[in-house]
């Protein structure tokens, strides 16, 4: 896969990466991965760095507030996965044995989201596009090409995805398992 159009329901589509260092950060994947930056204001303050390869959005990051991270939370890099339906799958999510972090929320004009954990602790985000389809370039050389999810209860992990977003779990040797969306390895 190259240049994408469109994420069906159930792929990943964006990573955004919150950090205590935006500047630093923005130097530091720059660098290593060649890509552009620009800055996008935000309401209330602050900017959302999109990182591009090639004029073609790849990522992004953005500075935490002092309130995340006064809360403990730790430098991370976000996986967004698409859904048709944002409130309607987060919805499902406690029923499920996960827990909502974040309601949905529209974020402007580019999409809804919600952040949920899983019942073995992990944590991503579901996105509903209105504008942002996420990644405009995939499966290529310094673009999002894979996630992975390291959990102790893989069994509860397939149990979550399979009922929540629709993924078939296919499971090879030492119980490692990749998601089939649609019968497309998917992570």
């Amino acid at each position: 896969m190259s240049e994408v159009k469109a994420y069906p329901h159930g792929t990943f589509s964006w990573v955004d990466l919150a950090t205590t260092d935006g500047a630093a950060a923005k130097a530091f994947y720059t660098g290593l991965f060649g890509w552009d930056s620009f800055d996008m204001p935000l309401p209330g303050g602050g900017a959302y760095t999109m990182l591009l390869q090639a004029g073609k959005n790849v990522a992004a990051l953005s500075e935490m507030s002092p309130e995340m991270v006064a809360s403990g939370m730790p430098t991370v890099w976000n996986s967004y996965i698409t859904v048709t339906d944002v409130d309607a799958t987060t919805a499902q999510v406690a029923a499920l044995g996960g827990t909502v972090l974040a309601g949905p929320f529209d974020v402007m004009d580019a999409g809804r989201m919600s952040t949920i954990q899983d019942p073995t602790g992990a944590v991503v985000s579901l996105w509903q596009t209105t504008g942002h389809r996420g990644a405009d370039l995939f499966n290529l050389p310094n673009s999002l090409g894979w996630n992975e999810l390291a959990t102790r209860d893989a069994e509860a992990a397939k149990a979550f995805y399979t009922a929540l977003i629709g993924w078939q779990p296919a499971t090879y040797e030492n119980n490692y398992t990749v998601w089939l969306n649609n019968g497309r390895a998917n992570g």
